[in-house]
Parts: structure tokens; C-alpha cells; sequence
């Protein structure tokens, strides 16, 4: 049987298009730092609001690649 070890890092993403596009975000930044993501958790999500409107969408994953 083959084991595996996963480093665990943490990262958010933003948008002002939406939660979807925040979480994109933060899967492609975390992609382009550490290569091939194994899996990925949405830990939170936050809004910034500014005159009654969603200004910013923020969301925070943790995420795991193979450790080499």
C-alpha cells in the first residue's frame, strides 16, 4: 500500500464578482505556488460592504499537496 504526506498551507482569495471567483482565485494562487493541489477545504468566507453593496468577497481555504 502506498502512504502519502501532505504539506497544509492556507490562502485567501478574492473577488468583487462573487464567492465562486474568490475561491477560484485562491485555488489558482495556491496552484501556481506549490503545483497540483491534492484537495481543498473553503474555511470561510467574508464580504467587505460599502454603501449597502458587496465591495470585496474574500475566501480563505486550506489546502494540501504532496509533500516531495
Amino acid at each position: 500500500m502506498r502512504s502519502s504526506a501532505y504539506q497544509i498551507m492556507e490562502l485567501t482569495g478574492t473577488s468583487d464578482k462573487g464567492v465562486e471567483e474568490a475561491i477560484t482565485d485562491a485555488i489558482v494562487q495556491a496552484s501556481k505556488s506549490y503545483g497540483n493541489l491534492a484537495w481543498y477545504e473553503v474555511i470561510r468566507t467574508e464580504n467587505i460592504i460599502e454603501g449597502r453593496k458587496n465591495k470585496l468577497y474574500q475566501a480563505q481555504i486550506k489546502f494540501g499537496c504532496h509533500a516531495h
